[in-house]
């Protein structure tokens, strides 16, 4: 008899930080054939804010989804300087199609502290929506965190 597999919600305290390198986080779920369900917007933006919201430099993270909303990979994507981080879509797109991802999440910090997204990161989010639409990958949100909070393109209207 086969043993039906228990949904897992993401917890920032119990998942496994972004990946450094690319493929350590999918290694270190091994134990099951899918990774949690990301069950509601909020835990990934409280995933992100642990790991990022606090650095005193921007990085930029990618959260990698199936077509039921299990997390395949994080990739920590960029690292920058206080206020810029450079970011390929070219390579988010190539770790999507190599894990056979339906969506994403892109998430990055504001060191300073501000949540409003810069014309730069709109630009951006529309280059990284643009590619994936044509490739018939879903950006469910880009989520800018900070230490006090975080700021979702999704619930703004801007994705």
């Amino acid at each position: 008899m086969k043993k039906k597999q228990e949904p897992v919600s993401l917890d920032p305290q119990t998942a496994p930080p972004p990946t450094v390198p690319v493929y350590s986080w999918a290694e270190a779920r091994a134990d099951y054939k899918r990774g949690p369900v990301l069950c509601e917007p909020s835990s990934a933006a409280a995933y992100f804010r642990e790991y990022i919201g606090g650095k005193e430099t921007e990085a930029f993270l990618v959260m990698y989804l199936d077509h039921r909303n299990h997390v395949l990979d994080v990739v920590l994507v960029s690292t920058g300087t206080v206020d810029h981080a450079a970011v390929y879509p070219r390579e988010i797109l190539k770790r999507a199609l190599e894990l056979n991802a339906n969506g994403l999440i892109l998430a990055h910090n504001h060191p300073g502290g501000a949540l409003n997204p810069s014309e730069a990161d709109k630009f951006l989010t529309r280059q990284i929506t643009d590619a994936s639409r044509a490739m018939g990958i879903s950006v469910h949100d880009h989520i800018i965190v900070a230490h006090e909070g975080s700021f979702s393109f999704r619930q703004a209207g801007l994705i």
